[in-house]
């Protein structure tokens, strides 16, 4: 399955008006420090890589107000200088971690109860780019998803119907969940259910954790869970990086388990 949310701009907060008037969450937030510096505030418990633009930024002609991305960390806090121009600006950022070097590969638990087949895996085939490193499990939908590996919920959405279809414009209608890991990488579930998400935004989720119900939202040719882990490229694209379930690399048909019988490692042999 292809999906095509690899390049992820989000434009949460602004700040605008002659009086620099603030519009903002009680998670990332913008505070006039004085005329012409501002403070972004993470009160999360992730890492974010954040930088500010004009309202009518286009990634591929224009450039953020700052050269350099902000790594910050967990409850910190960065300044920047604000333009005395700009009558009004945004926020981007990204969950995560930049790594000079992509993190060391790790094992991850199978997000399912189960055996299973990989529908697509690491393949420049449907998953290409920056989405490279990705996992589709063909599941019924109401299927129980688990948490992979341990970490905090930052981010979730579950408004979306399961009438998923290939279409650009079902592209931002996956319902999800966003989990930071301890090393800041994100583990990533897509395509749940409609009200199928049942953690909330700052629960610490041990790895096997019930985190919601598959589904078929958003941009999908068939019910399935998709699944990355991603870090940072810059404040508005990430990159996926390899992982394995339980000691493999998930390819295109390969069998997965959560419990491998004799019958599952003998029919391994032979894929």
């Amino acid at each position: 399955m292809n999906n095509s949310f690899f390049l992820v701009i989000i434009f949460f907060y602004t700040v605008s008006g002659p009086n620099q008037a603030i519009a903002q969450t009680d998670k990332i937030k913008l505070i006039p420090t004085d005329k012409n510096t501002f403070q972004i505030v993470n009160t999360t418990q992730c890492p974010i890589l954040a930088n500010v633009v004009s309202p009518t930024f286009d990634y591929n002609k224009d450039k953020p107000y700052l050269k350099t991305d902000l790594a910050i960390e967990p409850k910190q806090s960065e300044p920047f200088p604000l333009d005395k121009n700009a009558s009004a600006v945004k926020l981007v950022y990204q969950w995560g971690r930049k790594y000079t070097d992509s993190p060391e590969i790790r094992d991850y638990a199978l997000p399912v109860k189960g055996t299973f087949k990989i529908d697509t895996g690491f393949s420049e085939k449907s998953h290409k780019g920056a989405g490279k490193y990705a996992a589709d499990i063909l599941l019924p939908i109401g299927t129980k998803i688990f948490a992979a590996r341990s970490g905090v919920v930052v981010e979730l959405s579950e408004e979306f119907p399961d009438n998923g279809l290939p279409l650009l414009k079902y592209i931002k209608r996956a319902n999800f969940v966003k989990i930071c890991h301890a090393d800041g990488t994100i583990g990533n579930y897509y395509h749940l259910k409609q009200n199928g998400v049942i953690v909330n935004v700052g629960d610490k989720i041990k790895q096997g954790g019930v985190i919601a119900e598959s589904g078929n939202s958003g941009f999908s040719a068939a019910a399935h869970l998709h699944f990355h882990v991603a870090i940072p490229l810059d404040a508005m694209q990430i990159n996926t990086i390899p992982f394995t379930f339980n000691g493999k690399a998930p390819r295109e048909g390969v069998r997965v388990s959560d419990n491998y019988t004799w019958w599952d490692r003998l029919m391994s042999i032979f894929e």
